[in-house]
């Protein structure tokens, strides 16, 4: 859907309400940065990406040198599982399980 979207946003040069989205609070900046830096270790096997694991976020929480709270580690398995989902959703038929 959204690169539907984006191709009727390109094609009509208007934005698409759809599109537009706030920006993150800057207060949370960080989990995002946080984010990114794991999604650079993330496994991938024959269906796809794979969920980051706790052992992954031990592992990186370790090697960065940052004690993430409970919170925090919730926060990070949940845009995983939402990235996860986005990936799946976003792949062709007979692809990812589908």
């Amino acid at each position: 859907m959204r690169q539907h979207l984006q191709q009727v946003q390109q094609v009509t040069a208007a934005p698409v309400a759809e599109l537009i989205t706030p920006p993150p609070p800057v207060s949370l900046v960080y989990l995002l940065h946080w984010f990114v830096e794991l999604q650079a270790g993330r496994q991938s096997g024959f269906g796809g990406p794979q969920p980051i694991t706790w052992a992954d976020l031990a592992a990186w929480a370790r090697l960065a040198r940052v004690a993430p709270q409970a919170w925090e580690l919730q926060a990070l398995r949940r845009l995983d599982q939402a990235w996860v989902s986005a990936w799946v959703d976003a792949q062709p038929k007979g692809r990812a399980g589908k």
